[in-house]
């Protein structure tokens, strides 16, 4: 236990185990999944399986870092008290990460889930980001669509859709700046600082928009309709269609 602690089943799996180091690494391979393991590592942890990993926890002084190939990682629990670093082939879903910095990357879906760290949160999905909560020192969030995320940080939120951003709050501690290709409807935005929307080809609809110290920019390419705006400074809305209601 006081040494580097190294589990590898190369043709198969790792499930239902247990690793713990108390003065080193641990370190598991998986030619296919892991599962139900629990991994308490003093200094870091690396978990890397050819498809799937799922349930378990991961405990460590030092960096995380989880790769799932060509699957999914999902309703593992993370804690470090420095950086989680997660890749998935396919989905990221209902995954607990606490730490200093997290990055979560995958090939399909964030789904759920939530992410509390002290510095930077970085979440990037080549599909959806859904239902997800993050509470961070600052959050960037970039995706095909984002829904239902709530966001909530001590300086900069930054959500980017190449689609579009539905539902869910976010709550800046400076600036808040939401950018989607098409619509952004029905979510919830404060902050102190600047808040910028920005709907490229579409509408912002439904939606609220609260700065307590700054301005609130709005952009469609569409319609606004339906916003509910509050600046302490100035308010700008251009739209490449009507403005309507709120």
């Amino acid at each position: 236990a006081g040494q580097q602690v190294t589990l590898t089943a190369t043709a198969g799996s790792v499930s239902a185990s247990s690793a713990t180091s108390t003065a080193a690494n641990v370190i598991i391979g998986a030619g296919t999944d892991i599962s139900g393991t629990d991994v308490n590592a003093f200094t870091t942890a690396a978990l890397t399986a050819a498809t799937d990993i799922a349930g378990g926890s991961v405990l460590a002084n030092g960096n995380v870092t989880m790769t799932a190939t060509a699957g999914e990682i999902n309703g593992t629990a993370v804690q470090t008290l420095t950086d989680a670093n997660l890749t998935a082939g396919l989905d990221i879903a209902g995954v607990t990460v606490d730490g200093a910095n997290a990055t979560l990357t995958a090939g399909q879906d964030i789904v759920g889930g939530a992410v509390s760290v002290t510095t930077a949160a970085d979440l990037n999905a080549t599909a959806d980001i859904a239902g997800t909560t993050v509470d961070a020192g600052s959050a960037t969030l970039d995706s095909v669509n984002i829904v239902g995320a709530i966001v909530n940080t001590n300086t900069t939120a930054a959500l980017t859709a190449t689609d579009s951003i539905q539902g869910g709050s976010v709550n800046a501690g400076t600036t808040a700046t939401l950018l989607a290709a098409n619509a952004i409807d029905g979510i919830a935005v404060q902050g102190t600082g600047l808040g910028q929307f920005t709907a490229t080809a579409g509408s912002v609809t439904n939606r609220s928009a609260t700065s307590d110290a700054a301005n609130v920019i709005i952009g469609a390419g569409a319609a606004i309709s339906g916003s509910t705006v509050d600046a302490a400074t100035t308010v700008g809305l251009t739209a490449g269609d009507s403005i309507q209601g709120g």
